[in-house]
């Protein structure tokens, strides 16, 4: 497997586990989950509201830090002749 399919991956994956992670508090009732765009907000009662675009902004946070964090990798990890 392609090693930038692997980092799409496990972006989606970190994506998807972050997006349900609670922030701390409530804010006038409603408690906020997404780390770290906030992607689902709870409100009293039984009212939500997703945020499709945060679940993207997400993805591509992930995927940039992956990405840095490899070439950084490879970076300290090559032979010095």
């Amino acid at each position: 497997m392609d090693i930038k399919k692997k980092l799409r991956y496990t972006s989606l994956v970190c994506a998807l586990v972050f997006s349900f992670l609670p922030t701390v508090g409530l804010v006038n009732g409603t408690q906020k989950f997404g780390i770290p765009a906030q992607t689902l907000a709870l409100h009293e009662g039984f009212g939500f509201d997703f945020n499709p675009i945060a679940l993207v902004l997400n993805f591509f946070f992930f995927y940039a830090m992956f990405l840095i964090a490899l070439k950084l990798w490879k970076l300290l990890t090559a032979k010095v002749n």
